[in-house]
């Protein structure tokens, strides 16, 4: 679904009962805050430039580590890389 628009991502995610892995937190949180039920939104915010193929995969693996088998209904996580490489993780209920 490359191109497409956030919310036909969103409609697909949720009504395919897809765990939705995206870059972009700040357009999807607003779209899945208004879902009743989803089975989870996987966020992984860096700082400008510095998202590679190596980097996306860690933290996919960080990610599976942090849900430890669970499922995600509701829930987002997000994990956040800030420029010094810090790595933060978030996790908490939407819609609240």
């Amino acid at each position: 679904m490359s191109g497409a628009k956030d919310h036909l991502i969103t409609s697909r995610a949720i009504t395919d009962g897809f765990v939705l892995v995206t870059h972009n937190t700040v357009d999807f949180r607003p779209l899945y805050a208004r879902q009743e039920v989803h089975v989870g939104l996987i966020g992984f915010n860096t700082a400008a430039g510095m998202m590679s193929l190596e980097l996306q995969k860690s933290l996919f693996l960080l990610a599976l580590s942090e849900l430890s088998g669970n499922e995600a209904w509701n829930e987002v996580l997000e994990i956040s890389v800030r420029a010094q490489g810090l790595v933060t993780v978030e996790r908490y209920d939407l819609p609240k």
